[in-house]
């Protein structure tokens, strides 16, 4: 008998025979994606430093937000939106996919047409970075991820979100303002704004 099989209080050879849900599959496989990434973060900090570790995570992250949109919207076949209510819409979608709650409470407010909110009350990176004690040093790149997003789709921001330490750490809140800065081809044949 395995001491696993044991603690999970199934009889010896019992362990192998359990099956899934799709959603226990799910969140077994996100959470082993998400200690890698805490590790990998963790051993370059501690081989190069926070700073390399820093700038390395923003365009891992930033890479990674650029592949995940565009395997979504290739998966949905929707094209690029041309309006700020499509583009919240679509990211949304990609939250709710790549970082759905309890991992992330994150919520989109639109401001006007050409930009909007991210609100974050709850952060599994906030929570990992506090237990890492790196809180204080770590620059959040969560942002990064968006910028991805938008990268994938062609819809280019007005200026890139600055590198912050984690505001929620700090007892800040996190609210941060994205403006698109839309394209002839993002807004259907409109002039950029």
């Amino acid at each position: 008998m395995t001491k696993r099989s044991t603690e999970a209080g199934l009889p010896a050879g019992e362990a192998g025979k359990k099956t899934f849900t799709a959603t226990e599959r799910e969140e077994l496989l996100r959470a082993s994606w998400y200690d890698h990434d805490a590790r990998w973060y963790a051993a370059v900090a501690d081989a190069v430093g926070i700073e390399v570790a820093n700038r390395l995570n923003a365009q891992a992250l930033r890479a990674l937000g650029k592949a995940e949109m565009r395997r979504l919207v290739a998966r949905l076949g929707v094209g690029r939106p041309s309006s700020i209510q499509e583009l919240v819409s679509l990211l949304e979608r990609a939250r709710d996919l790549y970082v759905p709650a309890p991992l992330m409470e994150l919520h989109f407010r639109i401001v006007d047409d050409s930009s909007y909110e991210i609100e974050l009350e709850e952060c599994f990176v906030a929570r990992n970075v506090v237990k890492a004690r790196v809180a204080r040093r770590y620059l959040c790149a969560v942002p990064e991820r968006v910028v991805g997003w938008h990268e994938a789709l062609g819809l280019p921001l007005r200026q890139k979100p600055p590198a912050l330490s984690c505001t929620l750490v700090r007892g800040l809140g996190c609210r941060r303002l994205f403006q698109v800065k839309w394209t002839k081809a993002g807004r259907d044949g409109e002039k950029g704004k």
